[in-house]
């Protein structure tokens, strides 16, 4: 698949769904994180981060490069220069082909995911305080069934709260990140659970 093929595909996707905002959630921790996308050997990949033991939240979990909002950011900023402190991509070097629903955690975070274009082979300037290692995933592989599951994990806010999960080989991804990219799916692949 060509580059230009790849990026007008989803960014025609996510143009045709207007993204959920969750302006009730008001007293929620806003944050907003990058999804890249990119192409190795013409197929399409998600890159993904562990976190290292040493942040603050969410220790030694696979997440998306982002962070929290400083005030007088817009989302947007703040998941740019998030992805520049923890993988080294600057936010010229991101395509930004649109967004996806904000999402809210069991730890009282909004997050607002933009879904960027990188290129790819390139070099990737890790912050080792955050990040431990960096991970490629393939798109196709999260369009797998077999490679999903879901778990009701008690209420939240009056509703069943349900916890989704992909598992590949050795990695598992799930909670917010996996939240994240089950509606990437359903949104650009028309993906059903």
């Amino acid at each position: 698949m060509l580059k230009d093929e790849f990026t007008e595909f989803i960014s025609e996707k996510l143009k045709s769904v207007i993204p959920r905002n969750l302006s009730e959630m008001e007293d929620f921790k806003r944050s907003a994180v990058i999804m890249p996308l990119f192409l190795a050997d013409d197929i399409p990949h998600i890159l993904l981060t562990l976190r290292t033991e040493k942040v603050k939240d969410h220790q030694k979990q696979i997440s998306f490069p982002g962070g929290t909002v400083k005030e007088n950011e817009s989302l947007l900023e703040a998941a740019l220069r998030e992805t520049y402190e923890e993988i080294g991509v600057r936010r010229e070097e991101i395509k930004i082909l649109g967004e996806l629903n904000e999402i809210f955690t069991l730890t009282y975070y909004r997050i607002k995911p933009f879904v960027g274009f990188i290129d790819y082979p390139r070099e990737f300037k890790v912050n080792r305080d955050e990040i431990e290692e960096i991970i490629f995933v393939k798109i196709e592989d999260l369009l797998k069934k077999e490679n999903f599951r879901k778990e009701i994990r008690g209420n939240f806010l009056g509703e069943p709260y349900p916890v989704y999960f992909f598992t590949i080989g050795n990695i598992t991804i799930w909670g917010a990140t996996a939240k994240i990219i089950k509606n990437f799916l359903e949104v650009v692949y028309n993906w059903k659970e």
